[in-house]
């Protein structure tokens, strides 16, 4: 009899010790968002360059940038041409694209560090090339930028 006794309260904390240490590896990390999620409809720029970009958490279409090169219009992209965009990661505060398009291949790399986001571009392709940017918060309203026709 006593050992039917002790066998019980030996299952029940069993299984209550089973049960606290589930609870504490369940991962609180559902609040967590993705670069994209987190950055959705925000626009960055980097006004050396050029360049204004807007995040959007649509996969279709994961963002838009406006580059000013001829200094009264922007070049509009979507990269709506590209044959395809391949996301291979997209994480809290990094987003890592590979860009194909007829001339060649661009590897994208979006990194947010302290409020800012580092743009790391590879360019394989007929002309090859890496470089990188910083882009900056910024309030600029893409509506009524000019885009070049």
């Amino acid at each position: 009899m006593k050992k039917t006794i002790l066998k019980q309260p030996l299952i029940y904390l069993s299984l209550l010790l089973v049960m606290a240490i589930s609870f504490n590896s369940c991962d609180d990390d559902d609040d967590t968002k993705t670069l994209l999620e987190t950055y959705a409809g925000t626009v960055w720029k980097n006004t050396e360059a050029g360049i204004i970009v807007r995040f959007n958490s649509d996969l279709s279409i994961i963002l838009e940038s406006w580059v000013n090169e001829k200094g009264d219009c922007y070049e509009y992209d979507t990269f709506e041409d590209a044959m395809t965009i391949d996301v291979f990661e997209n994480t809290e505060n990094k987003l890592l694209i590979r860009v194909h398009r007829d001339g060649g291949m661009e590897t994208i790399t979006f990194t947010e560090i302290d409020n800012t986001i580092s743009v790391h571009v590879e360019e394989n392709g007929i002309y090859s090339e890496a470089y990188t940017i910083i882009l900056t918060p910024s309030d600029v309203d893409i509506r009524v930028l000019e885009v070049c026709e």
